[in-house]
């Protein structure tokens, strides 16, 4: 379909003109034609990349730049190392791990024994979930590099798993030894040590991950946790006041803030929590059971319990002159 519009000329003379040109029948077709045109005809060569400015682009944020460059040149050119390596260390998370997985593969063609190509190997594998042949990986990684920071996190991974708390906590100390701000290391430690059952060094760990900035949310529950289990009431609390609207079980913090508060003898808030608690849900236990023990002690009644103890008060009406046998001291 043409559309003509009338353009003026001169005052008052008008002129025809076609604008717009019909469609071709099938503009996929053109693509198409275009894309064979460019796939067949010949690539202008180019120079081998620049090794030092490669590295200078990953440096200054424009790996994704340096890794066009390069994937470009390996794709039209034979088998080169030292440019496999780069690129295989470039370890973006928005790439394909089967992209990368092959990159590794192309360099143990040329050096079966490469240590950057075998734990990308490792690592790139463990993102696919590629379980099966990892162990092989690990194993070969392990024995001809037993430092490489890939096979140590794979080991502690494999050790957590196997509940071999002792052999993990050793791997994720290495990690830390050779690299302070590793945030895998630093997240793991308090983690094991947690389920090791020693809340106090657990306690000073997590205080270390949580000052990095990178605890998520999760985390702060879980350091709350341990918090309360080693006696540190205060920072249980001050850490579960600062996720109560945005951790998604409300419950297990208001839990946590009724127990805390109890402990420091803090009744008023104590029962304030208590009641919040038992209006999300009416069953809890820990909800009902300091709500008893808090009420007794902020009301006008007299209560008698032992101390140290979570048995609830027995409660005697307190009349109007009435005197019990201590008040004649």
């Amino acid at each position: 379909m043409q559309i003509k519009y009338w353009v003026l000329v001169n005052k008052m003379e008008f002129k025809s003109l076609n604008l717009e040109e019909q469609l071709p029948p099938s503009p996929e077709n053109i693509r198409m034609e275009n894309v064979r045109e460019y796939y067949s005809s010949e690539k202008k060569q180019r120079n081998r990349p620049d090794m030092r400015r490669m590295r200078q682009l990953i440096q200054s944020g424009y790996s994704g730049v340096a890794r066009n460059i390069m994937e470009y040149w390996i794709e039209n050119n034979p088998s080169d190392g030292a440019i496999l390596e780069l690129i295989v260390t470039t370890n973006d998370d928005s790439i394909s791990p089967s992209r990368y997985i092959e990159w590794c593969r192309s360099l143990l063609d040329l050096n079966p024994e490469n240590e950057i190509a075998l734990g990308g190997l490792v690592y790139h594998m463990g993102r696919a979930d590629m379980n099966s042949p990892l162990g092989d990986e690990i194993g070969k990684l392990s024995s001809l590099y037993p430092d490489n920071a890939f096979g140590r996190k794979a080991r502690l991974q494999r050790h957590m798993t196997k509940s071999e708390y002792n052999e993990a906590l050793d791997e994720c100390d290495a990690l830390i030894q050779r690299d302070p701000k590793n945030k895998f290391a630093l997240r793991q430690r308090p983690i094991i040590l947690t389920k090791m059952g020693d809340f106090k060094s657990a306690a000073e760990y997590w205080t270390v991950w949580l000052d990095s900035g990178h605890a998520s949310l999760d985390d702060k529950m879980a350091s709350g946790r341990v918090y309360y289990n080693c006696k540190q009431y205060n920072k249980c609390i001050s850490l579960m006041n600062e996720i109560l609207d945005s951790y998604s079980n409300r419950e297990a913090v208001l839990d946590l803030l009724v127990r805390s508060n109890y402990s420091l003898k803090n009744w008023a808030k104590c029962n304030s929590w208590c009641k919040e608690l038992l209006s999300i849900n009416s069953q809890s236990f820990e909800g009902q059971k300091y709500m008893r023990l808090t009420r007794t002690r902020i009301g006008s009644r007299l209560s008698i319990s032992m101390e140290g103890q979570d048995e609830e008060p027995v409660e005697y009406v307190s009349y109007p002159g009435l005197k019990l046998w201590f008040n004649h001291f």
